[in-house]
């Protein structure tokens, strides 16, 4: 006899999604989606996959039940999103991992008045000037 496939949700996955569920929609009983995710197993592709749609389905204020999760739609759909390009242009003096026009750390900085605006992605030694 060959071995069972494992499904593809355990019943603590469908737990724990059903309470991330109900905290974004109060009125979707934890019980309800426990026992939806049970009776669709067989039409769920992979755990990531069903968190990702059910979020989107939760998410969209015109869903008024969790039983939409399993109905075929744009919920369901993964495009593939390409990736920003790193910002060109030089690194920052003194936060080498941030380009220095947009370096977050001296921003912070900027901001608590440790460094001057003028030094955006520049080299500065706290408590001296310009």
């Amino acid at each position: 006899m060959p071995a069972e496939t494992p499904h593809p949700v355990t019943r603590n996955q469908a737990t724990i999604l059903a309470a991330l569920l109900h905290e974004i929609r109060p009125r979707w009983s934890t019980e309800a989606i426990v026992s939806l995710i049970g009776k669709n197993l067989a039409t769920i592709p992979s755990y990531p996959a069903l968190c990702e749609a059910a979020i989107r389905v939760a998410n969209d204020p015109t869903k008024n039940t969790p039983a939409i999760i399993f109905l075929d739609g744009k919920h369901w759909e993964r495009p593939d999103q390409p990736r920003e390009a790193p910002p060109s242009g030089p690194k920052c003096e003194d936060h080498a991992t941030e380009p220095a026009h947009t370096c977050h750390c001296c921003k912070a900085d900027i901001l608590v008045g440790d460094r001057p605006p003028t030094h955006q992605g520049k080299h500065w030694t706290p408590g001296g000037t310009p």
